[in-house]
């Protein structure tokens, strides 16, 4: 078996629930973690098997939420990729195809760029890691290397550069002659290419590494550069492990936490929520304007000037009600801030008289603003232009409350800093 499960209360609550395959729908973030469905980016059409060990089984397909397919493979019965898989960018556009064997990428893989157009084709070998670039075509549509002959330039995270992994990035500028690795390689480290981000030079002919040199401070003789390329998605790894997301890895509000709050709710469908320490309304209302204050990340607003606001109903249930989303923000960032709000739960009506529990609607917002000038100003200094914010009050409030309180910030710097 593939998957081994790695937590002793997956083994135990297992033990209970008995072995099982789930096929069904399978949410996913934009990192590829198993999420609920209003904050997904993705989703898998397929089946987890569910023991001692996960894995997926039999053909799986992973599709945009605009249903747009971006995968299409088959692992078998004891959860290994074999055959045929073929992979698309999030426009639809091809990505890369070819053929797993015992999760291995072996034989002829075709690449594309994300406009659809060739980019290379590599053959990889079933007994090693070696890789032959037998074709290799640039950005331009400029061919550079064919039938296994030429000039050709890839990053290790070549399929997705957008990510941030400076761990996993070096840029490989090499040569093939005859399908055999010739003349200087070169490996240069994050996105630039110059002699400053130069680490390793390997020498070849005829296919015959030579020597190898690490470039720093001089230029000394190693045994290796020891970077490693694989080829495949880096959301495959992710998958495979069965991550998920920070919501489903959190206490919820019946006591559950981390792995069993997760399988309750891949098992059960139950979605987990948020504990409230304070159930008295107005302590529970800043909790909840703070918590989407930590997730504001999740709202673009770069660029953007937003105001809007977030209306909802505080009845007999303890729980958000009736949730509406105003403002200049979109779909799927209104989803995201509903999805939030209902995690809530045994949240207070307000009192009149400290007894007379009264349901109704409530409000609070969001905007952009500027922080720079409600910051003294060798702070304000190393703040950005924008920056966004939920708060309780209006932003035209909200402004004249910070301009009150910028000389209680200038006591509080001097004293920690002074």
């Amino acid at each position: 078996m593939k998957r081994i499960c790695t937590s002793l209360f997956f083994l135990c609550y297992l033990h209970i629930a008995y072995s099982q395959k789930i096929t069904d729908t399978i949410f996913y973030n934009s990192k590829w973690e198993i999420c609920e469905q209003p904050i997904a980016d993705y989703y898998r059409v397929g089946t987890l098997a569910i023991d001692s060990f996960w894995f997926f089984t039999g053909n799986i397909k992973d599709y945009t939420t605009d249903n747009i397919l971006v995968m299409n493979g088959n692992y078998s019965i004891d959860g290994y990729k074999n055959g045929y898989f073929e992979f698309y960018y999030p426009n639809g556009k091809p990505m890369l195809k070819g053929n797993y064997k015992n999760d291995k990428m072996t034989g002829i893989w075709d690449f594309y760029y994300d406009n659809g157009n060739p980019k290379a084709t590599i053959y990889l070998p079933e007994n090693n890691n070696d890789f032959i670039f037998l074709k290799f075509t640039d950005g331009k549509g400029k061919v550079l290397l064919e039938n296994g002959t030429g000039d050709f330039h890839w990053r290790q995270n070549e399929l997705e550069p957008s990510q941030e992994l400076s761990f996993y990035d070096y840029q490989l500028f090499g040569t093939f002659k005859d399908r055999l690795r010739d003349d200087t390689w070169k490996y240069y480290i994050g996105e630039e290419v110059n002699s400053y981000w130069l680490r390793y030079k390997e020498f070849y002919k005829k296919g015959t590494l030579e020597k190898t040199k690490w470039v720093g401070n001089g230029s000394q003789k190693v045994e290796s550069s020891n970077v490693v390329f694989n080829f495949q998605p880096l959301k495959i790894t992710t998958t495979e492990r069965i991550a998920y997301d920070e919501f489903l890895s959190k206490h919820d509000s019946s006591g559950r936490k981390g792995d069993d709050n997760f399988m309750n709710y891949l098992i059960n469908g139950e979605s987990p929520g948020i504990s409230l320490q304070e159930k008295e309304f107005s302590k529970s209302l800043q909790s909840m304007i703070n918590t989407l204050d930590n997730y504001r990340y999740k709202i673009d607003y770069e660029d953007k000037d937003i105001q809007g606001e977030v209306e909802f109903k505080i009845a007999g249930k303890g729980s958000p009600e009736d949730v509406t989303v105003k403002g200049n923000i979109s779909t799927k960032e209104q989803a995201f801030i509903k999805y939030i709000m209902s995690k809530f739960k045994g949240v207070e009506m307000p009192l009149i008289d400290s007894n007379i529990a009264v349901e109704g609607y409530h409000k609070f917002y969001f905007f952009t603003f500027n922080p720079r000038p409600l910051m003294p100003a060798d702070i304000g200094s190393y703040l950005p232009k924008k920056d966004f914010i939920f708060f309780p009050l209006p932003k035209d409030k909200f402004l004249v409350f910070a301009k009150d309180i910028k000389k209680d910030i200038r006591k509080i710097y001097n004293r920690r800093f002074f």
